[in-house]
C-alpha cells in the first residue's frame, strides 16, 4: 500500500499491486492504480485515470479527463469539465457531474448518472439505470441484444434515444420514421420498429413487427410518456 504524490508537472504515476491512494495534482497526468483497491484524484488539469485490476474510486476533479474503471466494481466521478467515463468489466457507478459528459459502463449492471451538462450515457451490456440529470441527454442503445436499461428520468422535450442503425437494422440516420413507431403493447402493422407501452414504461425493439419474430424490451421508462417518433433517432 502507498500514497504516492504528484506535482505541477505533466506525471505518469504508477500504482502498487496493493491498495493505493494517488494524488495526480497539477497537471495533465497519467494516473494508473494497477493492483489493489486504489482510490485516485486526477485534480487541476485534464488526466487520465486507469484503476486497473480491483474495485477502484476514481476521481477527475478539474479539467476534462478520461478515467477508466477497468476490471471490478469501480466508482468514477468527472468533477468539473467535460469528462469521459468508462466503467469496463463489473458493476459499476459512474457519476459525470459538471460539464458535457460522455459515460459508458461497459459490461455489468452499471449506475449512470450524467449530472448537469449534456451528456451521453451508454449503459452497454446488462440491465443498466441511467439517469440523466439536468439539460437535454442522449441514451445510447448500441444493440436489441445488450440488456433493458431502466432510463429514471427520460424527457420528451429535452432527451434523445440513440440507436445504432446497423445493430437495428435501419436503413437510414436521423430521427426514426412516424410509422416505425408506436404506442401499445406490441406492434400492430408490419412497419412498426419501436413500440412504447405508456401503462408499464416499457420500450420494445421489433425487428419484423407483425412478423414472427419476437419483440425484445430495450428500455424501461416512466409511464404516460406522450413520445412520438423524434424521440428515437439512429446514427
Amino acid at each position: 500500500m502507498a500514497t504516492i504524490y504528484g506535482n505541477n508537472s505533466n506525471n505518469s504515476l504508477n500504482g502498487t499491486s496493493s491498495s493505493d491512494t494517488i494524488y495526480g495534482q497539477a497537471g495533465h497526468d497519467n494516473l494508473y492504480g494497477n493492483g489493489g483497491n486504489d482510490v485516485i484524484y486526477g485534480g487541476t488539469g485534464s488526466d487520465n485515470a486507469y484503476g486497473g485490476i480491483g474495485d477502484d474510486w476514481l476521481y477527475g476533479e478539474d479539467g476534462n479527463d478520461k478515467l477508466f474503471g477497468d476490471d471490478g466494481q469501480d466508482y468514477l466521478s468527472g468533477g468539473a469539465g467535460d469528462d469521459t467515463l468508462t466503467g469496463g468489466l463489473g458493476d459499476d457507478y459512474l457519476i459525470g457531474d459538471a460539464g458535457n459528459d460522455v459515460l459508458g459502463g461497459g459490461w455489468g449492471n452499471d449506475v449512470l448518472i450524467g449530472g448537469l451538462g449534456i451528456d451521453v450515457l451508454a449503459g452497454g451490456q446488462g440491465n443498466d439505470t441511467l439517469t440523466g440529470g439536468a439539460n437535454a441527454d442522449f441514451f445510447d442503445f448500441y444493440s436489441p441484444t445488450y440488456g433493458v436499461d431502466w432510463i429514471t428520468d427520460f424527457s420528451v422535450i429535452d432527451d434523445t434515444i440513440l440507436v445504432y442503425k446497423t445493430a437495428f437494422g435501419l436503413s437510414s440516420s436521423g430521427a426514426i420514421l412516424s410509422n416505425q413507431f408506436s404506442i401499445g403493447s406490441s406492434a400492430t402493422t408490419a412497419s412498426h420498429r419501436f413500440i412504447y407501452d405508456s401503462v408499464n414504461g416499457a420500450l420494445f425493439f421489433d425487428s419484423d413487427g407483425l412478423g414472427g419474430t419476437a419483440q425484445v424490451q430495450i428500455a424501461l421508462l416512466n409511464t404516460g410518456l406522450l413520445m412520438t417518433n423524434n424521440d428515437i433517432v439512429a446514427t
